[in-house]
């Protein structure tokens, strides 16, 4: 497996992002707080808030969830490449752009990422995965006021920092187009 020097692979990043997966059990439900939707509650399956989402626009965000810190970084130009740093340590880092298709390098894995702005939808496809196994999937509600995500238990910690990654980006990017287009 292939990974980008800069990635950095902490057992305890591990343990964290485990834990979190236990509690949510493959599902996660991001909720809006607040109407300009700069924020998003991360929801259990009880309706219990187990983290937040706080969007700080094209430059990043950060995610809060018990143990887990992390924040999300533009790594050049904002809107186009982002790193995922947790303790100081790069967890999430972007692979070399392709033919419009994303790559990111998560806690020792590879994704491969397509996002659908119009539909409001992104996947994440884990290296040498078949079409619907090891698949991340976020799904966005009417104007981006919530989002659910679906990551395979099988998949394990690496999914759940993905996941986060691609709610901010598709949060992210919406918003900028939306307000694009008032201007």
């Amino acid at each position: 497996m292939s990974s980008l020097p800069e990635e950095t692979l902490h057992p305890e990043s591990l343990r964290r992002w485990s834990r979190l997966g236990d509690a949510l059990g493959g599902t996660l439900t991001f909720r809006p707080r607040g109407l300009l939707a700069a924020e998003y509650s991360l929801v259990g399956r009880g309706g219990e808030e187990l983290g937040l989402l706080r969007m700080e626009g094209l430059r990043g965000a950060v995610f809060e969830a018990g143990e887990i810190s992390a924040s999300i970084e533009a790594t050049g130009e904002p809107g186009h490449r982002y790193r995922m740093v947790e303790g100081g340590s790069s967890i999430l880092v972007p692979g070399p752009a392709g033919d419009g298709v994303e790559e990111v390098h998560c806690l020792g894995k590879r994704y491969e990422v397509r996002s659908c702005l119009l539909r409001n939808r992104a996947v994440a496809r884990a290296s040498g995965g078949d079409a619907g196994s090891g698949e991340v999937r976020v799904r966005g509600g009417l104007a981006s006021r919530g989002y659910e995500v679906a990551v395979p238990r099988e998949e394990g910690a690496p999914a759940l920092p993905v996941a986060v990654f691609l709610v901010y980006r598709t949060a992210a990017l919406r918003r900028r187009v939306y307000l694009a287009g008032r201007t």
